[in-house]
């Protein structure tokens, strides 16, 4: 924006053409530079949901291993609820997801899908669905459980690092504009019983 600005304000008020040209020379590259981040990153964005759609969001239930509501292997999804609108009716406020499939290590799982809608946020439903995971993945015998998050879930990755988790790894996606990074987290269950 400041480079846009400089540019900007230096092709109108400059009274050496120049000086005016190069200003407009700043000002269109970086106009082109932000609209092709933008545009980088919406692409990523639409290709990551996507892939998402034909994945495990194509069959929760098959995907997550569910039978009647229940888990009934070593992935496992979970819905938060809370009152709807009218009195007879519920909405889904947060969900989680415990994927065994997704990983190399036969003893660990990924936590993955964490939501939880913004006008239910900071009233503890994510603690709760991820000591539910963290229950669930122990009487699997899990040993333990990793997590990818991004720069843009920083009250997330709070909450993941208060109950444990360990950071692994950080990597820039994509390489061309770094300006996007992903954290890798893993929580060893035998490390910690009281959770």
């Amino acid at each position: 924006y400041l480079l846009f600005s400089a540019g900007f304000l230096t092709s109108i008020v400059s009274k050496v053409p120049s000086r005016r040209l190069l200003g407009g020379i700043v000002s269109l590259f970086a106009t082109s530079f932000f609209v092709g981040h933008r545009w980088s990153l919406s692409r990523l964005f639409t290709g990551f949901c996507e892939g998402n759609l034909k994945a495990d969001l194509a069959d929760i239930g098959a995907h997550y291993g569910m039978e009647d509501g229940n888990p009934s292997g070593t992935s496992g999804f979970w819905v938060a609820e809370a009152d709807g609108p009218s009195d007879k009716s519920r909405i889904i406020v947060g969900c989680v997801g415990l994927d065994h499939s997704s990983g190399d290590e036969p003893r660990s799982a990924q936590l993955r899908r964490m939501a939880v809608s913004p006008t239910h946020q900071r009233h503890g439903i994510s603690v709760m669905l991820v000591r539910t995971l963290i229950a669930h993945a122990r009487s699997q015998h899990m040993r333990s459980i990793i997590l990818s998050s991004n720069m843009y879930q920083v009250p997330a990755m709070s909450m993941y690092r208060k109950l444990g988790w360990i950071e692994e790894g950080r990597f820039i996606v994509p390489k061309i504009f770094p300006t996007f990074w992903v954290t890798n987290f893993r929580l060893q269950l035998d490390d910690h019983p009281e959770l």
